[in-house]
């Protein structure tokens, strides 16, 4: 279910960045309502199956024991918390770290680096990227922002300016359509020997 809302999401994520001036305000603004809209969506689904088991074992012949007055209320909350909401806090504080590397960065380099909305595409695509394939998310972007550095290095490539800028390599438009791509192609990248030991 989270792969389809998420894809859903990102793609319009997508659409709305292309329907908006680089730079402007009001994409910026739409990229962190959308970002926050995030948040709330993968806790949201993270609650919303925390109550559906809960019910479901309740009227389960067999499950109901394990539910109060049977047994402690801890018993399911840590049942809940280990199979539904440990992911999304892996990617919500994955997501707010490479946020905050970002903002960091791009003060360093007086606002060089990215743009202020750019930093949101990120953060979004860790946040609905499930882990550990959004790091192999971050992992893309930095191999391709490398690749695109040297090949801009070439004569015959210079029209790559345009897209990625000329002093720094502008990862803008890598950060969604990649997030696509991991979220379309998640279960063959978690078979991945790196990956696969990453799963929790």
């Amino acid at each position: 279910m989270e792969n389809f809302v998420f894809l859903t999401f990102s793609v319009g994520f997508l659409i709305i960045s292309f329907l908006h001036k680089r730079g402007s305000k009001e994409l910026l603004r739409a990229s962190f309502l959308i970002y926050l809209l995030g948040i709330v969506i993968l806790f949201s689904l993270a609650f919303f199956k925390t109550i559906y088991t809960y019910f479901l074992w309740k009227n389960h012949p067999l499950s109901h024991f394990l539910l109060p007055p049977f047994r402690s209320i801890n018993y399911f909350l840590g049942y809940s918390f280990f199979h539904f909401f440990r992911l999304p806090l892996y990617n919500f504080f994955s997501s707010f770290i490479l946020f905050a590397l970002m903002k960091i960065f791009n003060k360093i380099f007086n606002k060089r680096l990215f743009y202020e909305e750019e930093i949101y595409f990120g953060s979004f695509g860790m946040l609905v990227a499930e882990f550990p394939t959004n790091l192999f998310l971050v992992f893309l972007i930095i191999i391709l922002g490398i690749f695109v550095f040297l090949i801009k290095k070439i004569k015959i490539f210079k029209g790559l300016s345009l897209v990625f800028g000329t002093k720094f390599v502008s990862l803008y438009y890598l950060w969604l359509p990649l997030t696509i791509f991991v979220i379309i192609f998640k279960n063959y990248l978690l078979k991945l020997p790196v990956l696969e030991e990453l799963i929790l």
